[in-house]
């Protein structure tokens, strides 16, 4: 049983030591690639007492090589209160809020 065991857990120790390594003979030319396009984002939703907001928050990048991405995001907010008592009139306030701006990604 022993050896059974001793086999089965340097099989595995094996097996994972080699899921890290990377492999350096890829061809590596230069220009742009499509496939190095990456797309993400957000969606936010929320409420509570007399409010209401959503939001959306889309990005697109592009991986300059295993270590350095670069793009650009932007951002869409709407949010909505109600004041419905005796000391604010009802008072109904709307924003509508967008944006954008750069990003890095610098991983090891």
């Amino acid at each position: 049983m022993k050896k059974i065991t001793f086999s089965c857990i340097t099989s595995i120790l094996f097996i994972t030591s080699f899921a890290q390594q990377y492999n350096n003979t890829i061809p590596k030319s230069s220009g742009f690639k499509q496939e190095n396009i990456f797309i993400g984002g957000s969606l936010g939703l929320g409420g509570g007492t007399g409010g209401f907001a959503i939001g959306a928050n889309p990005e697109i990048g592009y991986s300059f090589n295993n270590w350095f991405d670069a793009g650009l995001a932007f951002n869409i907010n709407y949010n909505t209160q109600n004041y419905t008592d005796i000391y604010n009139n009802n008072i109904k306030l709307r924003t509508f809020n967008y944006g954008a701006g750069v990003f890095t990604r610098i991983c090891r």
